[in-house]
């Protein structure tokens, strides 16, 4: 049987939920979410979508080079403001494939224009939503000879042996182990 503290109470002029709307009986997050759903049919979408869009979990999306000479060297940049070395590399534009955000930062960043393959890794970091992909490119020797820093973002580069490896930023670190290097 239905009490009457188990119907919730609209506004005046508005019609009370039956007790088939709520989720159970006496139970408030029927009602609530009924309540929700009637708000956001009645709200224009432009409005809806920010709403939407600033409930949703967002993430961070990068992409990171691991840029080999023939000898099996690697390059890492040195950036002012990081905790050691790390990869070339950046965070994607909207839209943007990983595959050309990385000939885009290496373009930006050391000047050089390479073939890039489909990323074949992912880190994701859940602490602070972040996605990054990880694509390995090798290069030939004119074009490693090329690369330069063309970005006010860095210090400088350098090229290093795998077992040589200097102090790395833990945002190179990840990607470098899970390269196999």
């Amino acid at each position: 049987m239905l009490r009457r503290a188990d119907v919730p109470v609209l506004p005046r002029g508005r019609r009370p939920l039956t007790a088939l709307q709520t989720s159970r009986p006496g139970r408030l997050g029927g009602m609530w979410q009924q309540l929700v759903v009637w708000v956001y049919t009645r709200t224009p979408e432009r409005a809806r979508r920010a709403v939407v869009r600033a409930l949703s979990p967002t993430y961070t999306v990068g992409v990171v080079v691991v840029l080999r000479r023939p000898d099996g060297r690697v390059l890492l940049t040195d950036a002012p403001y990081r905790a050691g070395w790390s990869l070339p590399g950046g965070d994607l534009q909207r839209r943007e494939s990983a595959r050309d955000g990385a000939a885009r930062e290496l373009r930006e960043e050391l000047g050089i224009t390479v073939d890039v393959p489909q990323p074949v890794l992912a880190h994701h970091r859940l602490h602070d939503r972040w996605v990054t992909f990880v694509v390995a490119v090798d290069v030939d020797e004119a074009t490693a000879e090329a690369a330069r820093t063309t970005s006010p973002e860095l210090s400088g580069i350098a090229w290093f042996a795998t077992d040589e490896l200097p102090e790395l930023d833990e945002d190179a670190a990840v990607p470098l182990r899970l390269a196999g290097l």
